[in-house]
């Protein structure tokens, strides 16, 4: 294990006595950490002669070092009063006042990470390398349990929206993301697919920066994509779609609807969200837009895991009622001229086709 302790400094260019401060405070820390210490250098003007808020600063670090984090941003304060102290020995009324009043810590940072269309190994180096930092975790309910396995270090929550289940409110997930920028670094809203599509990402996004919290996205692989490379089939392929429509006909308590049909209508390749429960619906409504009955339609339920399946049917035979026995995973539907060979192209699978 990599015991290096990094140690940041902040440093007033402008001001003399703190650069003597910071200097010798590196003195003193390198013989106790045995030559693993390493320092970095941030710029931090300070008022002039403001010796009570450095002092502030550095006591209200934490008072050891964690030994899971290779990297800390903390001093001990038992070394920077004894530091400040030396320094300092004619200002014992700024010393006594700092330690009275303490700053508050500046709130974390809330990350809104895609965490993929379910395969562990689909995500971003990126999210990994935040799941790995995190302090906490909210995860949604479809994210894979080895995906969200990957935040050793943190406490994790869920609190993932799903159809005919119990579901905590939006204004409840806001609120827990504020009070958990106040209390850590680093937190996580780990969310199926990609955060920006059909992922309520917009309320966290509004209600994070009305509270001045920061808050950073971390693209994820959406469903959709998923649904196509499983299928094997390009949602815009050459010469038959020039057009994608990403739709989903559900809406929340007190929202109103879209008219997403007339998207579906108007593009060549249509991906619905959430869609399944409402397939006949969806069938019927297309139809009775004009779209022709044996419009190519594909369903791939879980698609990127294992247990992937998928079926092609036709507009025509959706709006009967028909739709295959599912295992229970999320179900994502294609509505396209660009699903019509997928039979052939899926030679050996595991395929329900209809005409």
């Amino acid at each position: 294990m990599d015991n290096k302790v990094t140690v940041t400094i902040y440093d007033d260019l402008q001001c003399g006595d703190c650069l003597r401060f910071n200097t010798m405070l590196e003195e003193s820390l390198r013989p106790k950490y045995h030559g693993r210490v390493q320092f970095l250098h941030r710029d931090f003007p300070l008022p002039k002669h403001s010796w009570a808020r450095q002092a502030a600063i550095l006591n209200a670090l934490p008072t050891h070092i964690e030994p899971a984090r290779n990297s800390w941003t903390s001093l001990s304060p038992r070394f920077s009063m004894a530091a400040l102290q030396s320094a300092l020995p004619k200002r014992p009324s700024l010393m006594q006042a700092s330690t009275n009043r303490p700053p508050r810590p500046a709130p974390g940072t809330v990350y809104l990470v895609g965490a993929g269309p379910g395969a562990p190994d689909l995500l971003t180096l990126r999210a990994l390398r935040l799941l790995e930092a995190a302090d906490i975790v909210f995860h949604d309910a479809l994210v894979h349990p080895e995906t969200i396995a990957l935040a050793r270090r943190a406490d994790k929550f869920a609190v993932g929206k799903r159809c005919g289940a119990h579901s905590a409110a939006q204004s409840f997930i806001n609120k827990r993301l504020i009070d958990a920028a106040q209390k850590h670094a680093i937190v996580v809203r780990l969310k199926g697919g990609d955060p920006m599509l059909f992922g309520r990402a917009q309320e966290e996004i509004d209600a994070l920066d009305a509270a001045g919290i920061a808050v950073e996205v971390v693209p994820g692989i959406t469903a959709a994509c998923a649904a196509a490379a499983h299928l094997k089939t390009s949602l815009t392929a050459r010469g038959v779609a020039r057009s994608v429509a990403f739709v989903t006909p559900r809406v929340g308590a007190n929202e109103v609807g879209t008219d997403w049909q007339d998207a579906l209508q108007a593009a060549d390749t249509g991906m619905i969200y959430m869609g399944a429960g409402e397939a006949q619906s969806i069938a019927t409504t297309l139809l009775a837009q004009g779209k022709p009955g044996n419009t190519p339609v594909a369903l791939v339920e879980s698609a990127s895991l294992a247990g992937a399946q998928q079926h092609i049917t036709t507009l025509a035979r959706l709006s009967t009622g028909w739709f295959p026995a599912t295992d229970g995973g999320p179900v994502m539907m294609g509505v396209g001229a660009v699903f019509g060979k997928v039979g052939a192209r899926l030679a050996g699978l595991p395929l329900a086709l209809a005409a």
